[in-house]
């Protein structure tokens, strides 16, 4: 998807939507990923690029990224095959068309989120801390920190991206109440932001200690 920002050609959108709609099929998390990325996309397709690397036009463009999209949310169309024929599937029944819409939207999930007290909210966000002091250690704490001031040197579009993935994730997160032992599970896509700064962290160190960084 960035470099379908960088670059927005035909094919570069249509893979960065085949990408995110095979994403939604995966977890409707993904969906929280893309609002940034998005934005950055449609933004790049109205103003255009420089003339060496001339971008579609605003209207392909959107066409490309719908259908690859839907090319990639085609993966549902196997549920109702599958829903009924023995084990395996066992979530609910997406034999008919309204409740393969109440499967894929998340309908039983719907009640659980929003009606949080700000206290809640806050243990929420707290257990969410514990996580990642636990999960990432204060070192990969230190080379997260690293990544976020490289990034915002050298590519804030990615920096913006993935805060931006963090910060709806955790939003969502903080205000989930079903099932307090599945909330972890909310976490992942902020998790997930965490390790590719981090990533960056030791992209910056390696960067600057060259040669010494990169055998470590």
């Amino acid at each position: 998807a960035l470099a379908a920002v960088d670059r927005p050609t035909t094919r570069r959108l249509l893979l960065a939507g085949y990408l995110c709609g095979m994403a939604v099929t995966t977890h409707l998390q993904a969906v929280l990923a893309m609002p940034v990325i998005l934005c950055l996309m449609l933004r790049s397709l109205w103003r255009g690029v420089d003339a060496r690397h001339p971008a579609v036009s605003a209207g392909r463009g959107l066409i490309a990224m719908l259908a690859g999209g839907l090319a990639g949310l085609s993966l549902w169309l196997y549920l109702p095959l599958r829903s009924g024929r023995g084990p395996g599937f066992h979530w609910s029944d997406v034999a008919g068309l309204g409740s393969l819409w109440s499967h894929l939207t998340a309908a039983d999930y719907r009640s659980s989120f929003f009606v949080l007290s700000p206290t809640a909210m806050l243990h929420n966000l707290r257990h969410f801390a514990d996580l990642v002091w636990a999960e990432v250690t204060p070192f990969g704490v230190v080379l997260l920190l690293a990544g976020v001031a490289g990034l915002w040197q050298r590519d804030r579009r990615f920096l913006l991206t993935v805060s931006g993935a963090i910060i709806l994730s955790l939003l969502a997160a903080m205000n989930y109440q079903r099932d307090p032992a599945g909330l972890d599970v909310f976490f992942l896509l902020a998790l997930t932001g965490c390790t590719l700064l981090i990533g960056a962290g030791v992209d910056v160190i390696v960067r600057w200690r060259a040669r010494p960084a990169t055998l470590v």
